[in-house]
């Protein structure tokens, strides 16, 4: 530190160089490589000599040189000046750089050590220069942070069509997200997306210019949330800001040097933080809203929340159930699981819509519309209905669908022939007028199999033609006063996305919307795009031919299911030691984003690949919400367990040294899903207590925790068994969470179910040992728990003499399948405690097995 306070540059180089030369052979470096979708699988972590043999500064080269081509071709940037397009071009570039220059090393500064981003630090400086102002050289750090992410996902009360509420809640609110940034974007006088310079689990930091304005903005920005959060029922974000501050304090070596006085860049964030702290407790008091009595219709048939007459009126989408509209319900719902009468609120209708068509989805196309009123531009709910009734009318003429239902059918069915190959498309619109907003959905029935980003877009040349055929009637006669934005977003590309943007894609249908002043950005979109479905058949031809059909399949088909949420340790504390340099912060965001969020939504995508390959179309868990360190997945309990495994496995082991948490928590199917999601939170909340890298399973492990870190072992929440390495052994990374996966499969199961009385006695038996051992360690009733407990070992060494040849069988079975010779039985000459407290490790797993035996579901 003395060098640093003195200055002295070459001091500072030659520490830094000793540093280096401590984590060369350390995994904490990352290959400088274009990202596509075969490096975003494979790309980790390793030593500097392993990564260094990865590097390919070619293929980055050659693929920048071919992006700037492709996008002056489709911005026209031959000819005249861009006026309202120069946002999508900087977006669509941004977007590219992220996948190319993420994993490149910048020079900065005082940081001769490769571990800032030259993507992340040109993002921030752009954002500094794009947030200048003629009237002000100050910026803001402004933080939008959502609030009720949790009620609002797990709303659902009833299981029936719970599995699409809560996936499609979880894409709505990524997409109230997106809109409520573009928003303020705009609102901030059209910044582009280089200024949101953080984007992690429901929380938005950007940098937007200082201005005498402030109020009159964020009031607007408040009337905008507040709306959406009473048509919703559920999502608020709070709005904070933080001191005012100027280059000079976002500079690495100013922080370095002293903070006092409010200098530098970590002050600017402890201003964020205190006051995002006092508006949330203002909003506390805000997040709430009533209905009268007599406005309440009814009460949504999945969630029960109130549905009121607004609701199911004009531009509005609230649905009443009726005979007319039933076939509809069912396409969105599932068959029979509505009934005339019944209602859903807006709300759920959208999460239906976005549920459905979120399987195999592969575009995304967002359509903004604001208008200028009292001198402030505001989204435009008007112009977002007519839109949205304008689409629906076309979309009904594509698809046959009669005009009666036009007003309240939002998803339709499309074909389209892509070199000889037929296409079935599914297109949902997803309205959001509060937020100016319309969002069109489009999946596909069949994966597509080929050049992914090319075809995808070919699918999809009807859908844009649509948009803007309905955007012109819109816009006639008003073009002058409406600010239009169309953000066209590719599902789960990775550096292919911009193929979108030549000739032969969607080249032509870009120029088309610049050529009516409609700005128009490219992008990549990661979501969870898999959810278990069964082949039926629907209905026969006249000729007798049948006509196969997809079912989305739902909770309700499970015995039990599995809801699973991984969070990672001491996130908090490791940013605050990276806000001396804002450079390195948004790296880490970066860094987070890619490996932990895109990362693991690709797994997801290869993992549904084998359930469909296996033909199990019925089972695979399904991705509830990845964003920033956050993950959360639901579905068939033993499919959760199994890529729990793969996340910690192929992703979360590549992050290293960061560390993460889990919980899991296995309940039946029709057990209320809020409540569901709420002890997982809580259960993950008591796991971290216990220190970094815990894993709990409940009911089965609660309160023992697997630890996974670079070793694995089982400990009691209490600190009990701090000194034991649990079971198997001996232990690997994973190895614990491995052996449970691997005795879960089928084939094991199948050889296992012959044990199924000894694995009872043995749980029963483990379950009793550790309650006497609890009770003993707390010290209550120390005499009465010893008797307990010599009670325990006496029927532990009955049970062992009397079925030694079975139980001496069932280890060495278990032994083959999990790779641990341990033995569940006690011995002649054994010490009985011992054999007691390795039964009582291995209880997890027996109980797993145990239920998976009892359910026998294949």
């Amino acid at each position: 530190m003395k060098s640093i306070s003195s200055g002295d540059t070459e001091r500072i180089s030659e520490e830094l160089a000793e540093i280096l030369k401590v984590l060369i052979s350390e995994p904490v470096w990352y290959p400088a490589v274009l990202l596509n979708e075969k490096t975003l699988t494979e790309i980790k972590a390793s030593n500097y000599l392993d990564a260094s043999k990865e590097i390919s500064y070619y293929s980055i080269v050659k693929y920048l040189i071919d992006t700037l081509k492709t996008l002056r071709e489709a911005y026209d940037l031959n000819h005249g000046v861009l006026n309202h397009r120069v946002r999508g071009l900087i977006n669509t570039l941004l977007e590219a750089l992220k996948y190319s220059l993420l994993t490149v090393p910048s020079a900065v500064y005082l940081a001769l050590a490769p571990d800032i981003s030259l993507y992340s630090h040109s993002k921030l400086v752009s954002a500094y220069i794009a947030a200048l102002t003629s009237d002000s050289k100050a910026f803001r750090l402004m933080i939008l942070d959502a609030r009720g992410i949790q009620d609002f996902v797990s709303a659902p009360v009833k299981a029936k069509a719970a599995s699409r509420v809560i996936r499609g809640r979880s894409l709505i609110t990524e997409l109230v997200t997106n809109s409520l940034a573009n928003y303020v974007l705009e609102l901030y006088g059209g910044l582009p997306n280089t200024n949101i310079i953080s984007s992690e689990g429901g929380s938005l930091v950007l940098v937007v210019p200082q201005t005498s304005e402030e109020d009159k903005l964020v009031k607007a920005l408040e009337e905008v949330i507040r709306s959406t959060y009473e048509r919703l029922k559920g999502l608020w974000f709070t709005i904070a800001y933080s001191r005012p501050f100027t280059i000079r304090d976002a500079r690495y070596f100013s922080a370095l040097i002293s903070d006092k006085g409010g200098a530098g860049f970590m002050s600017v964030l402890e201003s964020l933080e205190n006051e995002l702290a006092t508006k949330k407790s203002q909003d506390n008091a805000r997040m709430r809203f009533e209905i009268e009595e007599d406005r309440i219709l009814g009460f949504d048939a999945i969630t029960q929340e109130p549905v009121t007459a607004g609701e199911v009126s004009t531009g509005f989408y609230g649905l009443k159930i009726s005979e007319d509209n039933l076939d509809y319900a069912n396409k969105i719902v599932g068959p029979n699981k509505l009934e005339p009468g019944e209602v859903i609120s807006e709300a759920t209708h959208l999460s239906l819509v976005a549920g459905t068509c979120s399987r195999n989805m592969i575009y995304l196309v967002s359509t903004h519309i604001y208008e200028v009123e009292e001198n402030v531009l505001r989204p435009s709910p008007t112009l977002v209905n007519k839109l949205t009734e304008e689409l629906i009318t076309e979309l009904s003429h594509e698809s046959k669908t009669s005009r009666e239902l036009q007003k309240y059918r939002l998803i339709y069915d499309l074909e389209e022939t892509i070199n000889d190959s037929n296409y079935k498309l599914t297109v949902g619109l997803l309205p959001m007028p509060s937020l100016g907003s319309l969002h069109v959905v489009v999946s596909v029935r069949d994966a597509i199999s080929g050049d992914y980003v090319s075809i995808s877009s070919k699918l999809i040349k009807k859908v844009l033609m649509k948009i803007h055929e309905a955007l012109t009637k819109v816009r006639s006669g008003i073009e002058d006063r409406v600010l239009v934005r169309v953000d066209l977003k590719v599902v789960n590309a990775g550096s292919e996305f911009i193929k979108a943007l030549t000739p032969e894609n969607l080249q032509d249908y870009v120029s088309n919307f610049l050529k009516k002043d409609i700005d128009v950005s490219l992008g990549v979109f990661h979501t969870g795009a898999y959810h278990p479905y069964h082949l039926v058949i629907s209905k026969e031809r006249p000729e007798g031919e049948e006509i196969p059909g997809l079912i989305l399949a739902d909770l309700d088909e499970y015995p039990l299911v599995g809801l699973a949420k991984i969070d990672a340790d001491e996130l908090g504390e490791i940013k605050k030691l990276m806000s001396f340099s804002p450079s390195r912060l948004v790296t880490f965001s970066d860094l987070l984003t890619v490996l932990l969020s895109i990362k693991t939504h690709i797994l997801s995508l290869r993992h549904s690949e084998e359930y469909m390959k296996s033909g199990l179309t019925g089972r695979g868990p399904i991705m509830l919400y990845v964003g920033g360190d956050d993950v959360a997945f639901y579905g068939h309990w033993v499919d959760v367990i199994r890529i729990l495994y793969e996340v910690y496995d192929k992703v979360l082991k590549t992050m290293y040294p960061l560390s993460f948490s889990s919980a899991v928590v296995v309940e039946a199917s029709n057990y209320p899903l809020l409540e569901l999601y709420s002890r997982v939170a809580d259960l993950l909340r008591r796991v971290k207590t216990e220190g970094k890298g815990g894993l709990v399973i409940e009911p089965f492990t609660s309160p023992r925790v697997v630890k996974c870190g670079e070793v694995c072992k089982v400990v009691n929440s209490m600190n009990i068994w701090s000194n034991q390495t649990g079971w198997p052994q001996p232990l690997t990374k994973l190895a614990t969470l491995e052996a449970i996966v691997s005795a879960l499969q089928d084939t094991n199961i199948s050889k296992l179910s012959e044990y199924r009385r000894d694995i009872q006695l043995l749980s029963t038996l483990g379950a009793l040992s550790d309650e006497e051992l609890r009770a003993l360690w707390g010290c209550n009733d120390r005499a009465s728990s010893l008797y307990q407990l010599v009670r325990r070992e006496v029927s532990y060494s009955y049970i062992s003499t009397l079925r030694e040849d079975r139980l001496t069988n069932l280890s060495r079975l278990l032994g083959e399948i999990t790779g641990s010779a341990e033995r569940l039985h006690h011995a002649s000459g054994e010490d009985i405690g011992s054999c007691l407290k390795r039964l009582v490790s291995a209880k997890t797993l027996l109980d797993l097995v145990l239920i998976r035996l009892r359910h026998g579901e294949s």
